[in-house]
């Protein structure tokens, strides 16, 4: 999985949107009219995620978050 990452003006990180694939970080970049920051991928997630562009769904290492 991969991470867009969005920082504000200070270049502060704020954001870190989960994307299945490089293809839907650029996809979610271009949609959201931001720079594509290059590639970020590789990532593990603990839980359960989507997908920020595709909306699929991001199978993690410990399935879904269950709160107890």
């Amino acid at each position: 999985m991969h991470y867009v990452m969005i920082d504000n003006n200070e270049g502060d990180l704020i954001d870190a949107i989960p994307t299945c694939s490089e293809s839907c970080a650029r996809q979610y970049c271009e949609v959201n009219e931001l720079e594509y920051g290059g590639f970020n991928g590789c990532h593990e997630l603990e839980f359960d995620d989507f997908c920020g562009s595709c909306e699929n769904l991001i199978v993690g290492v410990l399935g879904a978050y269950v709160y107890q």
